[in-house]
């Protein structure tokens, strides 16, 4: 009677080894598939941003660009004419 009753524990002892070990196991692949699901999500932001980065370049390099007005600008640096101030 000893034996089966402990010969019982050992079985169920390992029983809840394997199904814990199975559950943790089940555990570990959700946790990489949401891992990859982030990673994926993240990627995904970056190109996005990269992408709305170049049309707002392209679109800044379209723009005309502003002429910069200096009251100097049309006289030679030698110029004996005086400037209003």
């Amino acid at each position: 009677m000893k034996d089966f009753i402990i010969l019982f524990i050992i079985s169920y002892v390992l029983a809840e080894f394997g199904v814990s070990q199975n559950r943790v196991e089940k555990k570990i692949e959700k946790i990489s598939k949401d891992l990859y699901e982030l990673d994926y999500l993240e990627t995904q932001r970056l190109i996005e941003s990269q992408r709305a980065l170049d049309m707002l370049f392209d679109i800044g390099k379209s723009l005309p660009k502003k002429v910069r007005s200096s009251k100097y600008r049309n006289y030679p640096f030698n110029s004996r004419r005086k400037f209003k101030k």
